[in-house]
């Protein structure tokens, strides 16, 4: 398969956003954490099945001193109702190999569920976890910063380095590996990224000097690529050049084809671009929109989906949430607008889904769920 390669070389437009107004389905808000002087800010969202989620997030006092938590939310009936589970660490990330078994990321290590959630056992303490994938119940990967991807065949208890990591000719402070994505059995995919340092006069822009951020370019750094084709016993490394960096990698209808989103964290015309890998291995820009900053992308049954955030005025690197939209397509090339429930904001969305359910959670604690 050529997908790697396309991957690799997404730099041809070969269609243009026709957004248009749909009648129905819609999306439906199915819960939101609105509570005085305290936020929930949605880190990830996952489904076992289409009765069974979970979510998990940080809780922020809005005092002088917050003291910020950790807490996450069980559903059993596809969202209608949501039980709330305070956690011991930060959460960043989820994954669900079953209804009863998955595994969280937090800031601070690698925790264990056999009971959907209810409860959590810490495994394994590691510093700068991103995500973690598991193919069965002993057998899994993370990703994480510092050139981080690792692997274990006992469930987690122990793990080694993944040699073609290291093999990645890029200093280790820089350089990270975040997504995972399985495309087959025995092909999956990695991607990871490095950004050198900036020294220019724009390196401490933030936020707080509007002008200023406004004027830092996009920096150049590398996108890299780990692929296997044995299920995981050997991974191949590549490397590209490039503005922008890859934020997800969703695997199509079709095998061998695939959505790609590619984000923008500085000043640039747009805030992201979607790319389609078919499954020749020829990939083309499908999606951009500088009213559109899409945070993630899906195929569900024969659709594909764009999730995004409508950024205030010109500048969508300012942390301001702005309204959700969702746009879907049946060929990933002509897009339309669904409606959204009117009270769904934020600066970023991901998506989950379960069946022929699909479900968008926002990282101003509210979830979404297309009805």
């Amino acid at each position: 398969m050529r997908v790697f390669a396309a991957l690799l070389l997404l730099t041809s437009s070969l269609f243009a956003a026709s957004p248009a107004t749909t009648a129905s389905p819609r999306w439906k808000l199915q819960y939101f954490y609105d509570r005085d002087e305290t936020s929930f800010t949605i880190r990830d969202l996952a489904f076992s099945s289409p009765e069974r989620g979970i979510a998990v997030g940080v809780v922020i006092e809005n005092k002088k001193r917050p003291h910020p938590h950790g807490l996450s939310l069980i559903t059993r009936d596809g969202g209608a109702h949501w039980i709330e589970v305070p956690l011991q660490e930060y959460p960043v990330s989820l994954f669900l190999l079953s209804d009863n078994v998955g595994w969280m990321v937090t800031t601070k290590g690698l925790w264990r569920t056999d009971e959907a959630g209810r409860s959590w056992k810490k495994v394994k303490g590691m510093d700068g976890l991103h995500r973690v994938h598991f193919r069965d119940e002993m057998r899994g990967w993370v990703t994480g910063e510092k050139k981080l991807f690792k692997e274990t065949s006992d469930g987690g208890k122990t793990w080694t380095d993944v040699a073609a990591a290291k093999d990645v000719a890029t200093d280790a402070e820089n350089t990270y590996f975040d997504w995972i994505e399985w495309v087959s059995p025995k092909q999956a995919i990695v991607l990871g990224g490095h950004v050198a340092p900036r020294r220019d006069y724009f390196s401490d822009a933030n936020w707080t000097d509007p002008e200023r951020l406004s004027r830092r370019r996009e920096w150049p750094g590398l996108n890299i690529t780990l692929e296997t084709k044995d299920g995981g016993e050997t991974w191949q490394p590549q490397t590209v050049p490039t503005f922008g960096r890859f934020a997800r990698f969703r695997s199509g209808k079709v095998l061998g084809s695939a959505l790609s989103l590619v984000r923008f964290t500085n000043y640039f015309q747009y805030g992201s671009e979607v790319y389609l890998i078919d499954n020749k291995g020829k990939s083309g820009r499908v999606f951009r929109d500088a009213r559109r900053n899409v945070t993630d992308v899906i195929w569900h049954g024969d659709s594909a989906y764009l999730v995004a955030v409508e950024p205030p005025g010109k500048m969508y690197q300012l942390p301001v949430p702005g309204k959700i939209h969702v746009l879907t397509s049946p060929d990933a090339k002509t897009w339309s607008e669904m409606k959204v429930d009117y009270r769904a904001f934020g600066m970023n969305a991901t998506f989950a889904h379960a069946g022929e359910h699909i479900w968008v959670a926002t990282d101003s604690g509210q979830i979404l769920k297309l009805m």
